[in-house]
């Protein structure tokens, strides 16, 4: 990682399988990627099986309490998590 600080923000497992925060959480990893931030050669093949063990979970169509979900994480600020504005 190129970064000198770490970042002590996640994502719940339950927020990322709602369709829209997955492709966002997906955008936001390839974002880091392409700013230079790498991944150790385990951690890389971990997150490749967690994005495609997600998938069928996520390809379907929303739920309500998925929007509402939606929704809420929509406000958190970004400084305070990858989904905020």
């Amino acid at each position: 990682m190129r970064r000198t600080e770490f970042v002590d923000s996640w994502e719940d497992i339950p927020d990322v399988a709602i369709p829209i925060m997955y492709a966002k959480w997906v955008m936001s990893i390839m974002n880091e990627l392409e700013s230079g931030d790498t991944y150790s050669a385990s951690a890389f093949d971990q997150l490749k099986e967690f994005i495609l063990n997600m998938y069928p979970y996520i390809a379907r169509n929303p739920t309500s309490e998925g929007l509402e979900r939606t929704r809420s994480l929509m406000q958190i600020p970004s400084f305070l998590g990858e989904f905020g504005n």
